[in-house]
């Protein structure tokens, strides 16, 4: 027997020195979450901002995602036509000719991506009879005639219709494959009651996702009752224009009291992305549509939320989860993917 297993010992044998010894401990550990915070926060200074310098292609490729899709997101909301995506729409359009100016791939599917959908919004624009509100729009047809041969390559069409799941006839292959086709942010929905045993059975079967130690730390509030769900949604701001036809909200998230100490500060976010995925996967096979709304909110915006006593303070929130049946029309933003070559990297050059 060591030496420290032996002084444990002789210590365990006194409930005073042992409660002691577990409590400053658990002092010094907490003091090492601050270590580990700031280490976190150093990281975030460094590398989590888009600079209007920083010409890199991921970079560039991520900036330019987030600028598009918000006028996807635009073509697919449900309502009377009205004017959108003139900020957007010169982002994009400002953030392609940087790509083009780095000498970045225009074969690239992030690129042809941006390229379509700025082609589509403007044709979204004629088709709602908003071409003459829209200030960009001289901007948008003088940039579209310079990439004529871009836009002439394989074609892409944004927004699509939303695919059905596969048939338990398909392969497993298959199967999961046209489910992660039918997986998408739907942003209307019928008026349609959402079954209480649907929702189970989706819970059930999300909650076999991995955590760590198995801990399971996931839970799922559900809203219902339009009042309830419009004071939700108001404290988060990605819902608009589709939020009000919601007919159920579930607010995922995770107990922070199932983790020892700070060094499982990031395992939250791990368990509760795996079970997010999992329910939107199980709750499409199931005949639903959903939505993740993210909560990427101010410390003052979260403390308010928590107000309405649907949260419990040691949860942490992961995000909120639009639930519903889609109109039978429904269509979904395109919203083309990164080419798995960008995504996959061997370690240390392996496999070259």
């Amino acid at each position: 027997m060591g030496i420290k297993q032996s002084l444990k010992q002789q210590v365990q044998k006194s409930t005073l020195v042992w409660g002691s010894y577990q409590t400053v401990k658990a002092q010094v550990n907490r003091l090492r979450t601050a270590a580990f915070y700031r280490y976190d926060a150093g990281r975030s200074w460094r590398y989590m901002i888009w600079r209007p310098t920083n010409d890199a292609r991921w970079a560039l490729s991520s900036e330019l995602l987030f600028q598009y899709h918000k006028l996807e997101k635009g073509l697919v909301m449900p309502g009377k036509p009205r004017l959108f995506g003139t900020d957007p729409v010169r982002a994009t359009m400002a953030l392609m000719r940087r790509w083009e100016a780095a000498g970045h791939p225009t074969s690239d599917p992030i690129y042809r991506g941006a390229c379509a959908t700025v082609s589509c919004y403007r044709a979204g624009l004629q088709a709602r009879g908003l071409e003459r509100e829209s200030p960009a729009l001289a901007q948008i047809d003088k940039f579209l005639s310079e990439r004529q041969s871009t836009l002439a390559v394989d074609p892409m069409t944004t927004p699509v219709p939303l695919a059905a799941p596969g048939t338990a006839a398909a392969g497993s292959w298959q199967a999961f494959e046209a489910l992660s086709v039918a997986r998408r942010s739907v942003r209307d929905f019928s008026s349609q009651t959402v079954p209480a045993e649907l929702v189970q059975e989706a819970v059930r079967v999300a909650a076999l996702s991995p955590s760590a130690c198995n801990r399971q730390p996931n839970k799922v509030v559900l809203i219902e009752g339009r009042e309830e769900i419009d004071r939700a949604l108001a404290f988060q701001n990605g819902n608009r224009g589709f939020g009000h036809k919601v007919p159920l909200l579930a607010v995922l998230v995770v107990d922070s009291t199932g983790y020892f100490d700070g060094s499982e500060r990031n395992q939250a976010y791990v368990d509760g992305g795996l079970f997010a995925m999992s329910l939107m996967f199980a709750l499409r096979a199931l005949g639903l549509g959903s939505c993740s709304l993210n909560w990427c909110v101010t410390p003052a915006t979260d403390r308010a939320f928590r107000k309405l006593g649907h949260v419990k303070d040691q949860e942490t929130i992961m995000m909120m989860l639009a639930i519903g049946y889609p109109p039978e029309a429904v269509t979904v933003p395109l919203s083309p993917r990164r080419h798995a070559d960008d995504v996959i990297r061997w370690s240390k050059g392996g496999r070259a």
